[in-house]
């Protein structure tokens, strides 16, 4: 529905609800009345102006019943209007119109009810669908996994000194030895035990003494000459007979021994000169 279309009645509480084109409808509708009623003045478009500009100003105090031409023609000073009526032209209004509209006032247009009462049944409507949805999904999300939490004694790290180390001990004092005018003795290579030899005896004059003027210490040696026989593949020889011979000598094993000539040099020398060999041999003889 246009604005044209209403009545002075609804355009007059639209225009108090602070809805502007409702108000130009009116000036539209009834600005020819007003220009017609104030022709007499100097300037009928600026007394015209002033009329409107007069009724904004009342507009808000109006009652809804009011008669919107007696209205302005009151405001214009006069109860009647004069034959012809003047209509405005298209320049006339938006003359008129652009001085209303510095003058509207900048106060906030109130809501009208039925779109506020819209407005209400949409929320509820949309809340109850809302709920039961919300509901479903809380039933649905499952449950998250509880977590344990292990609390743990802080401890201070405890401060590990450096070991003292010990004092290394003082070392001995040593002197390396002198070398030896001596060479140092060899160790002999080891080889095949040999029986170790009878010593000979030592040549003392009171041992051949002795042993002539005592007849058990003959017995005793004739037992030792046994003894220091060696075998060769001759037969037995006295160690003192293969000590003796020289040697380069070369004794055949044919050769008959010459038995009287050893014994007659054994016996011709004298007691004190004989060796150990010697004195045996002169004994057996």
């Amino acid at each position: 529905m246009r604005y044209g279309d209403r009545t002075d009645a609804e355009n007059l509480a639209s225009a108090q609800a602070g809805w502007a084109p409702a108000f130009a409808v009116l000036l539209h509708r009834h600005g020819p009345a007003v220009r017609s009623a104030v022709r007499d003045e100097p300037d009928p478009i600026a007394a015209t102006r002033d009329v409107f500009v007069t009724a904004l100003q009342e507009l808000p105090h109006m009652p809804a019943d009011t008669v919107v031409r007696d209205w302005l023609l009151d405001i214009a000073g006069t109860s009647r209007v004069p034959d012809p009526i003047v209509p405005l032209c298209e320049e006339e209004r938006d003359a008129i119109w652009a001085e209303l509209t510095t003058a509207w006032p900048t106060r906030r247009r109130p809501r009208r009810r039925v779109l506020r009462r819209i407005a209400l049944v949409a929320g509820l409507v949309a809340l109850a669908g809302a709920v039961p949805t919300l509901l479903l999904l809380a039933e649905e999300t499952p449950e998250r996994d509880t977590i344990e939490l292990f609390a743990h004694p802080v401890v201070e790290p405890t401060v590990v000194e450096d070991p003292v180390a010990p004092e290394p001990a003082a070392l001995p004092t040593f002197s390396f030895p002198t070398a030896s005018s001596t060479p140092p003795r060899l160790a002999t290579p080891p080889g095949p035990t040999t029986p170790p030899m009878a010593a000979d005896p030592v040549d003392d004059p009171r041992s051949a003494d002795a042993r002539t003027d005592d007849p058990r210490s003959a017995d005793a040696r004739t037992d030792d000459l046994r003894t220091d026989e060696i075998q060769t593949d001759a037969g037995p020889v006295e160690a003192d007979a293969v000590e003796s011979t020289p040697p380069d000598a070369v004794v055949a094993d044919d050769a008959p021994a010459d038995t009287d000539a050893d014994a007659e040099s054994v016996t011709d020398a004298p007691l004190g000169d004989r060796s150990p060999g010697t004195r045996g041999a002169a004994e057996r003889a």
